[in-house]
């Protein structure tokens, strides 16, 4: 495979112009195809390399759609704590997001 050729396809498929920031999702997607490649097969199929572009992007895509969730996410937590107390014991003005600690970890991984 190609590791240059599908670079240059994945910078097509994704749109990111500095698609180096995705070579650990290319790695990982040459990897996947290279161990479910059959036994002498030919790795230099010009196929090879819009598959592994084709995986990395779909990779890619869905971190940007988990880090969209998690923005929205974090957007509603942080407007029901400021919202005024609906008297059923919701938020209160003040208190903390109830998903603080959990956000505050998730975003390390985005």
């Amino acid at each position: 495979m190609n590791q240059e050729k599908a670079r240059s396809i994945l910078r097509m498929f994704s749109g990111v112009a500095e698609v180096k920031t995705l070579d650990p999702l290319l790695d990982e997607a040459v990897a996947l195809v290279k161990s479910r490649l059959r036994p002498g097969a030919d790795t230099e199929r010009p196929q090879l390399d819009y598959l592994c572009a084709a995986i990395a992007n779909l990779r890619h895509s869905q971190l940007l759609a988990a880090q969209s969730q998690l923005t929205y996410i974090l957007q509603r937590v942080h407007q029901s704590a400021d919202a005024e107390p609906d008297g059923g014991g919701h938020a209160h003005r003040g208190d903390p997001p109830v998903f603080d600690g959990a956000v505050c970890s998730a975003r390390g991984h985005l």
